[in-house]
């Protein structure tokens, strides 16, 4: 593979030209996020929240790439990993209670995935460590019932609330009415995802084009944006009117690129 020919150099040049500003002030938020995220914090949900927020950051940066390449529909699927991620830690900040239930959800999964190896790949599961098996058999034991219903059926989520209503609570049902089922149309490849890679055309479009790059922009931008406000709020941080110009600004950038 000759690496030299990943990427579409010129075609990220266009980029610059054509919504320049827009990219500049969504890069601002990559620098403020790496000043929140090198903060010290303490306390399970503060860490918790951080952590969650490292991997929006990561994605955040897949979603700058993505989209200087020319690559919208790629960018709105992690987009929209990045949204799930914003309204979990915003949840969590509103049931600090759950917490625990976040944290102990790992055996479920744990457990299934054994379960799953078991059944499809018994070679692997032969060869996991026994004393790990224990410890995943036991710790499972210990957090199930807190996970299963009054027929002892073992839900599919550390949680009993739906996304749309984590959304609703935190406030940003807008948010998820207006852009969530469009990213998830585009992530499982439905009719509404095909036409959106289609743009003004019969097919398909292939990259790189410009074809939703504002919207996966921002669609990933306010994301990571809900993210460091949960995190500025949790570490008791004192960002918000740095939060608040960046968000202007993206936002200034947003309106002057519709309106031209």
């Amino acid at each position: 593979m000759d690496l030299d020919r990943i990427g579409f150099p010129e075609f990220q040049e266009e980029v610059r030209r054509r919504i320049g500003p827009l990219l500049d002030s969504a890069t601002g938020f990559r620098e403020i996020g790496r000043e929140i995220l090198a903060k010290p914090c303490s306390g399970q949900l503060a860490q918790l929240v951080r952590e969650i927020a490292r991997i929006v950051a990561n994605s955040l940066e897949s979603v700058l790439i993505l989209a200087s390449n020319g690559c919208a529909d790629d960018a709105f699927r992690i987009a929209r990993t990045m949204f799930e991620s914003a309204i979990t830690i915003h949840y969590l900040e509103s049931h600090p209670d759950l917490v625990q239930d976040y944290v102990d959800f790992i055996w479920v999964k744990r457990r299934r995935h054994h379960e799953d190896l078991t059944k499809y790949h018994p070679e692997q599961a032969e060869r996991v460590d026994p004393q790990s098996l224990e410890q995943m058999n036991t710790e499972y034991e210990r957090v199930k019932l807190r996970f299963s219903d009054r027929k002892g059926k073992v839900r599919n989520s550390w949680c009993r609330t739906s996304l749309r209503a984590m959304a609703e609570e935190i406030k940003a049902d807008s948010m998820y009415g207006g852009m969530y089922g469009f990213t998830s149309s585009i992530s499982h490849t439905d009719m509404l995802g095909l036409v959106s890679a289609s743009g003004d055309n019969d097919g398909v479009i292939s990259v790189p084009t410009l074809v939703n790059i504002p919207l996966a922009l921002k669609m990933g931008v306010l994301s990571f944006a809900m993210t460091l406000g949960a995190v500025n709020h949790s570490l008791k941080l004192e960002f918000d009117d740095r939060l608040t110009e960046k968000f202007e600004r993206f936002t200034r950038a947003s309106g002057d690129l519709v309106a031209s």
